[in-house]
């Protein structure tokens, strides 16, 4: 019968962690082994997702298939070294595999049209 006391199930539940603490990390271990690119791969669209990505136009799927086929920047064409996943920061929108260096211009960028585009709405008030 389950333990239905929060407080007995939360005690019961660090005796049985300390007294199966070898079973339970090689398990942890074995899982992480058979299962990484699975879990890199969240790891990495919770981190989009964080960063503000959606997924309106592309499934997440086919922007990593993208990422693992791409070889060379979409925006300066040079061999990819470290490919990075491109989005609008404004909109979320996803603009493609691009390199680090392009990745940081066309943050850059965003953050200057975004000003601009405040700095033009003051002007015309």
């Amino acid at each position: 019968m389950p333990i239905k006391c929060p407080i007995e199930r939360a005690i019961y539940m660090k005796e049985y962690n300390i007294k199966h603490r070898v079973k339970l990390s090689n398990n942890h271990k074995i899982y992480q082994d058979e299962n990484r690119w699975r879990i890199r791969k969240l790891n990495i669209k919770s981190q989009l997702k964080a960063r503000g990505m959606t997924f309106q136009d592309y499934t997440f799927e086919e922007v990593w298939e993208r990422k693992e086929e791409t070889t060379h920047c979409d925006y300066c064409h040079e061999l990819l070294i470290k490919k990075e996943i491109e989005h609008n920061h404004l909109t979320g929108h996803f603009r493609g595999i691009v390199c680090h260096r392009c990745n940081i211009k066309l943050g850059y960028a965003d953050k200057k049209f975004k000003k601009v585009k405040e700095e033009i709405k003051k002007l015309l008030v």
